[in-house]
């Protein structure tokens, strides 16, 4: 097989678990395919990470606001040093840091091929939907572009995203998506349809996040929480299954919630998948929480997210079977203490896997 110098773009820089862990397989995968891979350090405005805590010129009331986020920011400060040194560990970034598109377009890395993805990076209702360099707008002429499991993450876009976002994707040799809704949008567009490819921490065998995983600090049974919303509904699910199960509840998160047993408000990405791994259920409105759980095999359930940006785990879910995982406030007790059947559903994910790797090969390959 011919080594490539491969890139890729996507959202490595957002203080969040799966963006990063995402960032790390995708090049990982590659790396162990026999390329030279790297990831664009890209750190647009909207994901530079700032968590000070700033008095001068600033409205009373703003002023208020921030001292009562004080012990907020003192613990957000601690959690995006973990990341840094996350990243610094486990994915290989590029030298060089570009902090704006136009600094892309300027000085653009060279590459054999370039990947866009994964995540949420054609999202049109985030800034990530109209950033040119998630289209590989500065990518020299000879470089292959490809786009890799992209998630469009909204059922629909409005009229007006349309023709931008069709011209955007034109431009790509080889384009997948993450979700069947995303690729029935690109074929809507008037482009071929894309191959649904899988997330890119599925590329990788479980034994890399086994390996990579921190040991839980935490002992006996315990439902892990992983909430962005601050979400009631998650609250109601997640008390009424320690109701039902005798098990603590442990948050890991970026805020504290009061009804947790216990809170892991700065944990790195490797005790993240540690508390993950060790957990009897995983409760969440994450995609990537339910994703690891589905790599340890965990029993999870899924709450639908306040903002409406539901798509991608009800796609995750409906695409493996798994729909009773989505539960709601009026959830019988049977659907919060009910296993998963992991035997049929491997054997699916698999040949995704298998797929979503043929995809890859092909596309850089292909001359």
């Amino acid at each position: 097989m011919r080594r490539l110098k491969v890139l890729t773009i996507t959202c490595s820089n957002a203080a969040n678990y799966g963006a990063r862990l995402q960032a790390c397989a995708l090049a990982e995968w590659l790396r162990s395919e026999g390329h030279d891979a790297s990831v664009i350090d890209y750190r647009p405005w909207y994901m530079r990470n700032n968590a000070g805590l700033r008095l001068w010129g600033v409205p009373f009331r703003h002023v208020l606001s921030g001292l009562r986020n004080y012990g907020y920011m003192r613990n957000y400060r601690r959690r995006l040093r973990r990341f840094a040194e996350f990243s610094e560990k486990y994915i290989p970034l590029t030298p060089r840091a570009y902090m704006s598109a136009q600094e892309l377009a300027d000085n653009p890395p060279s590459a054999d091929a370039i990947i866009a993805g994964s995540d949420q990076i054609w999202n049109v209702s985030m800034a990530n939907g109209s950033d040119p360099a998630f289209f590989l707008r500065f990518a020299d002429s000879g470089c292959r572009r490809i786009s890799y499991a992209a998630s469009i993450a909204i059922p629909e876009i409005p009229a007006a995203d349309a023709a931008p976002l069709r011209d955007n994707i034109a431009t790509f040799d080889h384009v997948s998506v993450r979700e069947e809704s995303g690729a029935r949008i690109v074929e809507s567009l008037g482009l071929p349809r894309p191959q649904v490819t899988v997330d890119p921490v599925f590329l990788l065998p479980g034994s890399y996040w086994e390996s990579m995983a921190a040991a839980t600090p935490v002992k006996g049974k315990y439902i892990l929480v992983y909430d962005f919303m601050r979400s009631r509904e998650l609250q109601q699910a997640a008390l009424r299954l320690k109701r039902l199960t005798g098990a603590r509840i442990i948050n890991v998160g970026a805020r504290r919630l009061r009804y947790a047993d216990r809170n892991f408000l700065n944990a790195s990405p490797q005790e993240f998948l540690g508390l993950l791994r060790g957990a009897d259920c995983v409760l969440s409105n994450s995609f990537h929480g339910s994703v690891f759980a589905m790599i340890f095999g965990i029993d999870f359930l899924v709450v639908d997210r306040e903002d409406g940006l539901n798509e991608r785990m009800r796609a995750l879910l409906q695409r493996y079977g798994l729909e009773q995982r989505l539960i709601g406030s009026a959830a019988p007790d049977s659907s919060l203490t009910a296993h998963i059947d992991y035997t049929a559903l491997r054997s699916r994910l698999e040949k995704d896997i298998a797929s979503s790797k043929e995809f890859l090969r092909t596309a850089l390959l292909h001359e």
